[in-house]
């Protein structure tokens, strides 16, 4: 029966998990790593051959919370993260001993697109007492900074329906500022990829 071969894919289903990460361990050439923090992720979604919606989707560890919700039409996504405590475990596996960072934040997504493919999408993220200092023995390198703050905007145009290929950017700016200085980069005009 050709009806019974189709893809799942193609299918009317609804998704939903709990995943839960705790106590990763490995040894490498005598070195230790562990994550002991656990990471928890939780979704449902529900899709069929015509769309996708994604009902929830919640990431939280010691260093992030982050919460994804919506479709291809309107999409938002929130996140806190301190960026110190991801550093603290990240360093277990890469090499970091000579870089500090620290700092905590929130940021927030949103994505809308219409029927005629035109796309609109903001971002902001504000980080405080932020610190990024690249060697333990260099401290005139470092980049301090009680808060920084960042936006994003950007307008254009996908291919087409059912495409997440960018057929077009119409107008894009970025924003960062701290207490005393600003900085904007924008894009104007009409640029086919």
């Amino acid at each position: 029966d050709p009806a019974t071969l189709r893809p799942a894919f193609a299918l009317d289903q609804t998704l939903r998990g709990d995943l839960e990460i705790v106590d990763i361990q490995a040894i490498q050439n005598g070195r230790r790593f562990a994550w002991e923090q656990p990471i928890s992720i939780d979704f449902m979604i529900h899709h069929n051959e015509n769309s996708l919606e994604v009902e929830h989707f919640l990431c939280e560890a010691d260093f992030l919370t982050a919460n994804l919700q919506g479709n291809r039409s309107n999409l938002n996504a929130d996140m806190e993260f301190d960026l110190g405590k991801l550093a603290e475990q990240a360093n277990q596996f890469l090499d970091l001993d000579q870089m500090t960072l620290h700092g905590v934040g929130r940021g927030r997504l949103t994505w809308t697109l219409d029927a005629q493919q035109h796309f609109r999408l903001e971002a902001g993220a504000a980080i405080q007492n932020f610190l990024f200092q690249p060697f333990a023995t260099k401290p005139a390198l470092a980049f301090n900074e009680p808060v920084i703050n960042a936006q994003l905007t950007a307008d254009g145009r996908l291919a087409g329906a059912g495409s997440a290929s960018l057929l077009r950017c119409e107008n894009a700016v970025l924003v960062t500022s701290n207490d005393n200085e600003q900085l904007v980069l924008q894009f104007t005009g009409s640029q086919d990829v």
